[in-house]
């Protein structure tokens, strides 16, 4: 184990040696914009459980929730942050507005359609396959 860490020459290594294999294979056309899985910047984790999100700072633009709900795959809430810095705690409800309570509501619409769904096909015990139980 201590010889792999003398490998390492510099924190941004691995970085590196992925972008050689990515271009080496020809993977460069897969890579998505980091706005589409990490669109929160750390310094707005507050301001998604307290509106107004998320305005202009550091010389960076502002954005809306809407278009972070619109665009991104996945939202990164900086829990370290949200904990230690601004001791939020995620089992308190939030303004309505808030990205937070969005987001909430979002998965949790998400998850009652996919339970739904779930519901409507059962597994026959003797092959294991999912009947399709909806009515013609």
């Amino acid at each position: 184990m201590e010889e792999s860490k003398k490998e390492v020459k510099e924190n941004i290594q691995f970085m590196r040696t992925m972008r050689r294999m990515l271009e080496k294979y020809g993977y460069e056309k897969y890579i998505k914009p980091a706005k589409m899985f990490c669109p929160l910047d750390w310094w707005h984790t507050k301001d998604a459980f307290y509106p107004p999100c998320c305005k202009e700072k550091y010389d960076v633009a502002g954005y809306s929730v809407d278009s972070v709900l619109k665009n991104a795959h996945t939202v990164h809430m900086w829990r370290s942050i949200m904990h230690k810095r601004h001791k939020i705690d995620l089992n308190d409800t939030f303004k309505e507005d808030s990205m937070w309570e969005r987001l909430k509501g979002k998965v949790l619409s998400s998850n009652k359609k996919t339970t739904k769904s779930k519901s409507k096909s059962k597994r026959n015990k003797s092959t294991g396959k999912r009947n399709n139980t909806k009515k013609k």
